[in-house]
Formats: structure tokens, C-alpha cells, sequence
């Protein structure tokens, strides 16, 4: 399915694709340490869900 690519982080990293960060304002916040942690962490500010969004990527 697409959702499967979709984030796929880890694959794209272990292919040797450089990775860039962004926002999706104004759609999303503005706010750099909240992207910084949803890419961390895979988990939105509320720390949804629980074990992150596809950990493996």
C-alpha cells in the first residue's frame, strides 16, 4: 500500500538519501523543536501513538 512509503525515513537513509527538514506550515506548526521531535520521536506533540508512527523507519 502507500502508506507503507510514505515517512519511510530509515529506507531512504539507508539507500544514501540525504535528508532534509522542513514544516508543513500552516498546515502544521511553525515551530522547529516540534518537528524535531515528531522526526525523532515519530509521535505528534501529544506523544500520539504510543511507540511512534512506524518505528522501523
Amino acid at each position: 500500500t502507500r502508506i507503507q512509503g510514505a515517512y519511510a525515513w530509515r529506507s531512504l537513509i539507508d539507500s544514501g538519501v540525504i535528508i532534509a527538514g522542513g514544516s508543513d506550515f500552516p498546515v502544521e506548526s511553525a515551530d522547529p523543536l516540534l518537528s524535531f521531535h515528531a522526526a525523532v520521536s515519530r509521535q505528534d506533540a501529544d506523544n500520539w501513538p504510543a511507540g511512534g508512527w512506524m518505528p522501523e523507519q
